[in-house]
Order: structure tokens, then sequence, then C-alpha cells
């Protein structure tokens, strides 16, 4: 079920592009993280719900995604347009059984076992990126004229200090994975329309190290980072434009 941008931003389809910006100015300010204080729970809510309205916010006001989204109900990142289907035996009358993709969890699983299957090997990464974070900061018209520099203080999560991010304490050792056998990777075999297919994954228990500290970390209970405050600062070009995005790299939460 696709979602409803133009409800969650609160406007009709037939919205103008002033109308459906003053909307999220509104509810952006309204559904910010920093709103959440020290209670991290409330965090992690407002921060879902800030980024839906972003997801909206991004579609509705691009004229191109947003005619897409009208149409289609979506504004897809992939094109499989091009993809040479026929060569891995799949045509438009063969019979499509849904049941032969069970044991699958996702359609990346399905194009991993064929590639194991030509040969290639698929390897997933095991790290996982922290979330890009989104603010919206207003200036005067003599900042947007004359430049100006803006210093940034925000709730976000942080890298844990006392486990460098790991989520375990090293010094107390390592069992090896009960479930991979320490090689840190699981050999299935799985039955698709596209014939029988060995498939390596790596270990979910593990993360692919192939062991198992002893002893997680006490201040981030494993997750390898703590909610904390950072401060960026933002240096604003003469003429910047209305609603313009500066990017600042590595200062999203922390993975």
């Amino acid at each position: 079920m696709k979602k409803d941008y133009y409800k969650i931003l609160g406007v009709n389809e037939n919205a103008s592009q002033e109308e459906i910006k003053k909307a999220f100015y509104k509810l952006a300010h309204q559904y910010h993280p920093h709103k959440a204080g020290k209670d991290e729970g409330r965090f992690k809510e407002l921060n879902e719900k800030f980024k839906e309205i972003n997801e909206a916010y991004q579609t509705l006001s691009d004229s191109k995604k947003r005619a897409q989204y009208d149409r289609f109900g979506a504004t897809p990142d992939f094109d499989f347009e091009g993809m040479p289907f026929s060569d891995f035996g799949f045509s438009a009358g063969a019979e499509f059984d849904p049941s032969q993709f069970s044991d699958f969890t996702d359609l990346g699983d399905i194009f991993d076992a064929i590639f194991e299957g030509l040969g290639v090997r698929q390897k997933r990464r095991t790290y996982k990126r922290g979330s890009d974070l989104e603010f919206v900061q207003e200036i005067r018209l003599e900042e947007a004229f004359r430049g100006a520099t803006k210093n940034l203080k925000f709730k976000t999560f942080l890298k844990c200090e006392k486990c460098k991010g790991k989520g375990y304490d090293e010094k107390s050792g390592f069992n090896k994975c009960s479930v991979c056998g320490g090689r840190g990777e699981i050999k299935e075999t799985k039955n698709t329309f596209f014939g029988s297919f060995s498939q390596i994954k790596t270990c979910e228990k593990c993360f692919g190290t192939g062991q198992i500290p002893n002893k997680i970390c006490e201040a981030c209970k494993g997750s390898g980072r703590i909610l904390g405050e950072r401060e960026v600062k933002i240096q604003i070009l003469p003429g910047v434009k209305d609603n313009q995005i500066i990017k600042v790299s590595g200062m999203g939460e922390a993975g």
C-alpha cells in the first residue's frame, strides 16, 4: 500500500508548491527531533515522523517526482529496463509460482542466488550506515545576500566512546559463533524457477565476524552508539537561494 504523501503533509492533491512548502515547514518544526529533549524513545518516534514528512516533501516539491507519484503512486529509484531476464530462463509466457520464493526474504536474496549459481560470490556488507539528518534553517534577507555562518546544535546518535562504536568489551574476549562455526558465513541451497542455487550468506548472529563477544558494552547496551548532542558550523555562501540544500558530510547519525 502506497504512502499518501498529501495526507502526510496535510494538503489536498491540487495544492500549489507554496502551500506544500508552508505545510512542510510547519510540520518540520512541530515534529523536529529536538523537541524530544533527553527522552530517547520520543526522539526515535519524532525522528521517524520527521523522515516521513521529509520523504513526502522531497517527492511533492519536485514536479517530475510528483507527476510520477500522482500517476503510479511511487517514485522508484531502480529501473529494471534492459535487464536480461531471458538469460535466466524467464519469459513473458512463463508460469509464475510465488511458492518458489517462500524461502527468500527479499529480491536481493534472489539475485544473490543467481550470481552464486553463475560462480560470482556475493558477500554482503555488514556495516550499518547511520541515517542522514535534515534541518530547516531560516535566515534573514541580509544574510542571504551577504552570506553568514550558523552554529547548529542538535541531538542525534553518536558513536559510543567507551567501546569506540563496537558495542562490546574487547578485553572480555570472544567465543566462536555456534551458528556458522566461526566461518562468518552460512551456505544454503534453495530451489527457484531459475533452478537450484547454492547461496552463501553472512551469518546474522555474528554479522560475518565468526566470533561472539563475551560481554556487551554497558554504556550503549551493545548498540555501539548513544544519544548525545552535536554542534555543526554551517557556512552559508552569499547569494544562497530559497529552499537550497547545504550538505555536510560525516555529521549524520552514527551507524
